[in-house]
Order: C-alpha cells, then structure tokens, then sequence
C-alpha cells in the first residue's frame, strides 16, 4: 500500500487527505476502496445543512445524504471534515452545528469559509461586491 511504502521515509506519515461530495461518498464501494489506499481524512463539501440553499447554489447533494455518508465513514474508520461555508443570506445553521454535534466521535475539525462574490467575466449575472473582502471567501467582514 502506498501508505505503508510512505511511512518507510516518514514514520510520522498517518494517512492522506481526499475532498470529495457526500453523494459520491455514498456511491457503492467508494469510501471503502479510498480507505485500502491509506485515506484516513474526508473533506466533505457540506457547505450549509439546508436543502434550500443547496438547491439554489447547484450542489450536486441533499442533506438526505449527510447521515449516510457519516455512518459509512465511521465504520471503515474515517475521520471527516466539513467544509463549511458562512454567509448565505437568511441562511439558518442550526441543522449544520447539529451535525457536527451528532458526528463529533469522526468531526476533529471543520474547514469554514465565507460567502464571497466572485467575478465572472462570462455571466450576465451583476456582481454584489462592494470591495475586496466581498470577493474574499477568507474575509469574515463583508459590506
């Protein structure tokens, strides 16, 4: 296994690191052939617990596949890591802090970003942005 030719030179080496969507983590077979390669950490594209919001911003998962894709990572014995995103107007977080509450056995941390406004020069869609930090998903403060 490439993790265990790895640790060889490094023996503080623990495991890799994969990013993936809750749907495709749940696709049959998956989570169980990443954890034989060595992963022992899944960054989970969360962004927010809210069906609505998700919908809006085309994610390719609904909140029905959260406590699926924890459970299976809890028994292959994978640690997961939301990544989160703050900032989506009228947005209730709620349903994303009771996640992480009801999976802190496998959540050591969480990766949280901020809404930002990005430019794209091949939309018709007007951007929000004000300033810098409007643009700036690592930017708490925004206009």
């Amino acid at each position: 296994m490439l993790r265990d030719r790895i640790s060889h030179y490094n023996p503080d080496f623990y495991g890799f690191t994969v990013q993936t969507t809750p749907s495709l983590g749940l696709r049959n077979g998956f989570l169980e052939e990443i954890a034989m390669l060595g992963v022992k950490y899944i960054e989970l594209g969360v962004e927010i617990v809210d069906d609505k919001i998700l919908e809006i911003f085309n994610k390719p998962y609904r909140t029905k596949h959260l406590n699926p894709v924890c459970d299976k990572a809890r028994n292959l014995g994978l640690k997961i890591i939301p990544n989160l995103i703050m900032g989506f107007p009228n947005a209730d977080y709620r349903k994303t802090i009771e996640l992480i509450r009801d999976n802190q056995d496998i959540i050591p941390m969480a990766n949280i970003y901020f809404l930002a406004d990005y430019e794209d020069k091949n939309s018709d869609l007007p951007t929000t942005a004000k300033n810098e930090n409007d643009r700036n998903e690592n930017k708490m403060e925004k206009s």
